[in-house]
């Protein structure tokens, strides 16, 4: 996003579905790899104490912040809807 202030491109109005949906997923993979992955055990170490084995159930915090980005998202989308009611 600062990259294309900084060129001089237009920021898009809305978020398409689909943008939406892969923002999404990415999101829940990102943060789950972070939060569960042997390869990203190193770098927990320090800060967590392991409660257990498996690979997390379900409601964990992934899950979570995926439907963070989403509440996010439809905060914008309502506002965007207002301001053009407005108008």
């Amino acid at each position: 996003m600062t990259w294309q202030k900084r060129r001089g491109d237009d920021l898009p109005e809305l978020i398409g579905a689909g943008d939406l949906a892969l923002i999404s997923l990415a999101t829940q993979r990102t943060s789950r790899t972070i939060s569960k992955d042997k390869v990203t055990e190193p770098f927990r170490a320090p800060f967590v104490v392991p409660e257990g084995t498996g690979d997390g159930a379900p409601g964990e915090i992934a899950s979570l912040m995926a439907v963070v980005g989403l509440a996010d998202f439809l905060q914008i989308a309502y506002r965007a809807a207002s301001d053009m009611m407005e108008s």
